[in-house]
């Protein structure tokens, strides 16, 4: 288990036993045996001005402290900011900006607590996604005790590589940070690390639970990690020569394996130290933790770097290892010196510097978390919530007005089809996030049925939250989309990858109806009360989802006129009997089997390919952006183009691939729905009104249930001889609003 050092972080104290010895001027003379209070080096000492923040991870419950998230923000905006309005943040990451920007916005540094450990932020950019990013940095090596340490060394000192060898080589230099000792093993981030410098000198490295970064490397936090592999600043464009007018670049700082040579240094035979062609060299873009380079830390107080440091954020008391290897030796790597005013040359085979690792905080993810929307449905009751309804409206229409009382701005969004980007767009870097029927969702599409009602999509915001809860016959987020291990093809009456007829959309999403179990055969499910999905399938909720069969975008669908592909993908609408590829004489039209229409009734389906897009360029009706697809693992309803054995999968958003899998196989799932706003607004605003009846004295008092905007049900009205009934107030005779 972890310790952390109780005092202050830039206090410590030393016991000194029996010391018997003049110490010089500079300690005043002190003679004497017991405990001295001094200064440390280390990072932020009494001298330095900073801002403390407290945790904002929730381990127990896997989430962010509201409050302390938003003081984060708040710090480094300027008070400009809260996870709930993030145009602020949004703006400085689109612009880049540095710690020298988040002092001139809070008058100080900033330190935050994560995980349990003291970090410090330098750098607020945007990811290869969109997402919004804060690259937070080890604040100090003394908050760790030996404990603590793999190498068992004082305060975090650890080992860099695993060898020291002044040769280049071929494969793998003892200064080449992708296969060290110190990514892989020290830094928790598994996967192999170099024990030499020939071909076979690798050996793995397993990731340890008890380690103290594991809530980074291991945890739910990882889900809100940014990998170095989407960090454009990261993948090329550092130059130590450029940016610090150090003499040659220097090894490890750009992860990418294009890296030129130019400006590297060369030794007597012509071999370059750069050591980004060789294999492995990039290994470490995949780290959740790793450590910065001189180029990201800067130095000194005119060489700060890109993240522009201070001087208190680069000290530290045993100094701070770089992920920057030597310019002119493979054996040493560099590291900024104890005071943050230097650098050293470190060797391997004599070294004493600290881990200080660093990691990108996705603040797009965390902060739409943050500042989700509440349940919507009292299932007690069988209502809406209107206030969390009235906090959706505004997220989607971007109108503090927009309420169950106002749904003409949502109205027009609605007719003009809004899709998930300008969504998104109205809670600026943030997409939504709302809960329904005890699930989190983010709206994708905002469109009108066919009976011109307002229907908003919304799909399941991760697969995760599933993990667990009864999902088909199991409680796994994986599962089959086709129970059929053997299919024939074409042919056959229910073909493998029909979704009409799947085991996905009957008994997994809880729709019911008949699924096939082979090409011929075909059982029937009954909806089940114990699925997580039976609030979305069955009950009073159901009143309010509107079925695809009544939604014009899935009667009609083409990958064709979407993407400009060559063949329609089957499933992918209600139907489209053209344009699909011919296979052994039968074409992949499925609209001619039985059942191939089903899921038209179904209340959860799974996403078309065409809905959900193949990339950023290739956007699908819902447009929505790699942000909002990120972290999204999920079978599709569509059948692969070519066969009738496999279906399409989004297995990885980060980097823009849809790929495809075997309808038998288990896999993720992210079901979606079309809610009705405009009944569900009616709903909302639904109340109880108490009323008077009866005659002369003899007056009942009675309630009527009443929505706004709509008729009211008949009453019996009191009378009263020589008096005229005008009607029903919110106040004494006839003050403040009338009801009817």
């Amino acid at each position: 288990m972890k310790k952390i050092i109780k005092s202050s972080i830039f206090k410590t104290f030393v016991i000194i036993t029996c010391l018997f010895m003049s110490l010089s001027s500079l300690m005043i003379g002190l003679n004497f045996c017991g405990i001295i209070y001094m200064e440390s080096g280390d990072a932020f000492n009494s001298s330095d001005s900073y801002t403390t923040i407290g945790e904002i991870w929730d381990s127990t419950n896997s989430k962010f402290n509201k409050g302390n998230f938003d003081k984060l923000l708040q710090a480094i905006s300027g008070k400009q900011a809260t996870s709930s309005n993030m145009t602020k943040i949004n703006s400085m990451a689109i612009t880049e900006s540095s710690a020298q920007t988040f002092r001139n916005n809070n008058g100080k540094d900033i330190v935050v607590t994560v995980g349990g450990l003291l970090w410090t932020p330098t750098y607020l950019s945007k990811d290869k996604y969109g997402n919004i990013i804060l690259t937070l940095w080890f604040a100090n090596s003394t908050q760790l005790d030996s404990e603590d340490d793999i190498e068992n060394g004082w305060y975090g000192t650890d080992s860099w590589s695993y060898f020291a060898d002044s040769e280049i080589g071929f494969y793998h230099p003892s200064s080449m940070y992708g296969t060290s000792y110190m990514r892989c093993v020290v830094l928790n981030n598994g996967g192999f690390y170099a024990t030499g410098i020939s071909k076979n000198d690798l050996k793995s490295g397993s990731q340890d639970e008890n380690s103290v970064y594991a809530p980074f490397t291991m945890g739910d936090l990882r889900k809100y990690i940014i990998r170095p592999e989407g960090v454009s600043w990261q993948e090329s464009g550092q130059s130590a020569i450029t940016q610090l007018g150090y003499s040659y670049n220097l090894p490890n700082e750009n992860w990418s394996t294009k890296t030129l040579s130019d400006g590297f240094y060369k030794d007597s035979n012509n071999k370059s130290y750069n050591w980004s062609r060789l294999r492995n060299s990039d290994d470490w873009k995949y780290d959740y933790l790793w450590l910065p380079s001189l180029t990201e830390t800067g130095y000194s107080s005119t060489k700060k770097g890109i993240w522009q440091t201070s001087t208190g954020q680069r000290r530290n008391g045993n100094g701070t290892w770089l992920r920057s290897g030597a310019a002119e030796n493979a054996d040493s790597a560099m590291a900024l010196s104890w005071n943050g005013n230097s650098i050293t040359q470190e060797y391997f085979y004599d070294a004493n510097a600290a881990a200080r690792p660093a990691f990108h905080l996705n603040l797009s993810v965390a902060a739409a978390e943050v500042a989700a929307i509440g349940e919507l449905w009292d299932s007690s009751s069988s209502k809406f919530n209107l206030t969390n309804f009235n906090d959706l409206m505004v997220a989607i229409g971007g109108d503090t007005s927009y309420s169950a009382y106002n749904m003409t701005g949502i109205d027009s969004l609605a007719t003009k089809k809004a899709t998930g980007k300008v969504l998104q767009d109205k809670r600026v870097g943030v997409k939504i996030i709302v809960t329904l029927g005890g699930l989190t969702w983010t709206p994708t599409y905002l469109s009108k049925d066919e009976s011109g009602k307002i229907i908003l999509t919304l799909w399941l915001a991760d697969e995760s939250q599933l993990n667990g809860k009864p999902v088909g016959d199991g409680t796994s987020s994986r599962v089959q989309w086709s129970t059929i291990r053997f299919g024939e093809g074409c042919s056959d009456a229910f073909p493998k990858n029909m979704y009409g007829m799947s085991y996905m959309r009957s008994v997994v999403l809880n729709n019911g109806g008949n699924y096939t179990t082979s090409g011929k055969d075909k059982v029937y499910f009954t909806k089940t009360d114990n699925s997580v999905f039976a609030p979305f399938t069955k009950g009073n909720l159901t009143k309010y989802i509107v079925k695809p069969k009544n939604v014009s975008w899935q009667i009609s669908q083409s990958a064709i006129s979407q993407f400009g592909d060559s063949y329609n993908l089957a499933n992918e609408d209600l139907t489209t009997s053209s344009g699909f590829y011919s296979l052994t004489s039968t074409d992949l039209n499925f609209t001619v089997k039985e059942g191939y229409t089903n899921w038209g009734d179904d209340y959860l389906w799974l996403p078309s390919e065409t809905e959900i897009g193949l990339s950023d360029s290739k956007s699908g009706f819902w447009d929505i952006s790699l942000q909002q697809r990120l972290y999204s693992r999920t079978f599709l309803r569509s059948a692969i183009w070519c066969d009738a054995i496999e279906v399409n999968i989004l297995e990885d958003a980060s980097s823009v691939y849809n790929g495809y899998i075997n309808a038998y196989s288990n896999f993720y799932i992210m079901p979606a729905l079309h809610l009705n706003l405009t009944d569900a607004a009616i709903k909302a605003t639904e109340t109880e009104v108490s009323l008077l009846s009866g005659y002369d004295d003899n007056f009942q008092l009675g309630t009527v249930t009443t929505n706004y905007k709509q008729t009211m049900g008949k009453v019996s009205v009191p009378t009263r001889p020589g008096y005229i009934f005008d009607g029903y107030y919110t106040g004494l005779n006839g003050g403040g609003r009338k009801y009817f």
